[in-house]
């Protein structure tokens, strides 16, 4: 089974950029980005990928200890591994570069001196090392799958193509049935390629349980290397992995706490024994969001504008998890729970897949921060973007197919936005004149590649 992804076009016009440097493929750990550069965008553009895995040989490291020229390391890569390099034809992939400080230094002199060789290198950590070489390399970001790759990896990308079609004059109940099925299952299952591959691997006629207990089972063992990692991570750093673990099981048990709804404000006190505000917290969360793990969600409030980072307050926030599949395994919720909508978090569980939605679609656009809205009168909505021309775009979260929204109507009543999406678990009649744009859940991917939200 081929795992396709939306990030091999990014690589492609890497691949043919007039002014390529070495390419840094970062993201949480086991997201995909091995995979992305040594099974799928390799094999189709390179005779052959000369590889160093910094993680599975350490002693490779050692080759950068010396001459940092890059002839001189080509030599001596080609000397240790034993393969020939083909300038021309083949890619140089360093695996787990944040691990070799040196291999991170040696980029800088690739672009300076050896552009014409195709580099690329993975990591999981760089973000939170001391030294990078600056405006020296281009870098693509990978996330999780995405529903519309969750499709295709399950062998459904005649239903994807629908995800393309913001408007829902093309789809049928039938088909809206089938995507709704899918979108359920891809609550469950998530967006970690493991978890993805072990699902789409079983007859859902007749291994329906034992897919979604496999699945599971890919959940914890990531959810358990990932507080490995904040124990390998956070070494050198002024906080521990014991405080970065109690920082990432609370996004977990903030949400629970409040039943059900949108996601609340996330809490201080009580995270870490004896810390009570952010400040004690700002550590072990910017930690988490840098190797990609959780996403902060501004809270802004009353008549906001555009730019939204000026009415930003650093300390109000929500606090999600990068993937939806790991939330629910966190939230200890089964298959039949999620696909039967029995379960008292519905709301917050599609708001973290909006959200996921919303980073992954944004890779190849200039960084954006998430926002939500509310206003001292207990209206919220959870999220606001920054459209074209300063316009800002308040979106609403529906779990079911209950429509109704007093924060909707408050907000349109008060700031009358030019347009706003209602995300909801219904087929709504053909598209109505107004402001109001009704879609699917599954379609959140449209709200940002739509013409209307900026790049």
């Amino acid at each position: 089974m081929t795992m396709n992804r939306l990030a091999e076009q990014a690589l492609l016009d890497w691949l043919h950029s007039n002014d390529r440097k070495p390419l840094l493929v970062d993201g949480a750990r086991q997201v995909g980005k091995s995979y992305l550069v040594e099974r799928l965008f390799g094999p189709a553009h390179f005779k052959r990928v000369l590889k160093l895995d910094f993680m599975e040989k350490p002693a490779l490291r050692d080759i950068f200890e010396g001459d940092l020229t890059p002839d001189v390391l080509l030599r001596d890569i080609q000397l240790v591994t034993g393969q020939v390099f083909d300038v021309e034809h083949d890619l140089l992939f360093f695996e787990e570069i944040g691990l070799c400080q040196k291999a991170i230094d040696s980029l800088k002199y690739f672009c300076q001196q050896r552009p014409d060789i195709a580099l690329i290198a993975t990591g999981s950590n760089v973000g939170l090392l001391g030294s990078f070489p600056v405006g020296k390399v281009n870098r693509v970001t990978i996330r999780p799958m995405t529903f519309k790759e969750f499709l295709w990896a399950n062998g459904l990308k005649m239903l994807a193509e629908v995800l393309d079609e913001p408007s829902r004059n093309h789809i049928s109940s039938l088909v809206h049935d089938k995507l709704w099925q899918s979108f359920l299952d891809y609550l469950f299952v998530g967006g970690m390629p493991e978890a993805v591959a072990k699902w789409a691997s079983f007859d859902f006629n007749i291994d329906i349980l034992k897919a979604a207990k496999a699945g599971r089972r890919v959940h914890k063992t990531l959810l358990a290397d990932y507080k490995d990692d904040f124990a390998k991570y956070s070494h050198g750093q002024k906080y521990s992995a014991l405080q970065i673990t109690r920082v990432f099981d609370s996004i977990t048990t903030n949400l629970m706490k409040e039943r059900d709804g949108t996601a609340p404000k996330y809490k201080f006190r009580g995270v870490i024994p004896g810390n009570r505000g952010y400040e004690d917290l700002i550590g072990p969360i910017h930690f988490l969001e840098t190797i990609g793990v959780a996403h902060r969600v501004y809270i802004v409030e009353g008549n906001v504008r555009s730019p939204l980072r000026a009415m930003m307050d650093e300390t109000r926030f929500k606090l999600l998890l990068h993937d939806v599949g790991l939330l629910n395994a966190t939230l200890g919720l089964s298959y039949a729970e999620v696909i039967n909508q029995a379960y008292d978090f519905k709301g917050y569980v599609c708001e973290n897949f909006v959200a996921c939605e919303f980073v992954a679609t944004s890779n190849d656009r200039p960084y954006q921060a998430l926002f939500s809205w509310t206003s001292k009168r207990a209206a919220e909505l959870e999220f606001i973007l920054e459209g074209l021309d300063n316009q800002l775009i308040p979106i609403e979260v529906k779990s079911g197919r209950s429509t109704r929204s007093k924060s909707l109507s408050t907000y349109v009543k008060n700031y009358a936005p030019q347009i706003v999406y209602k995300l909801t678990g219904r087929l709504s009649a053909a598209p109505k004149e107004g402001v109001v744009k009704e879609l699917p859940l599954y379609m959140a991917a449209s709200v940002l590649t739509s013409t209307t939200v900026s790049s």
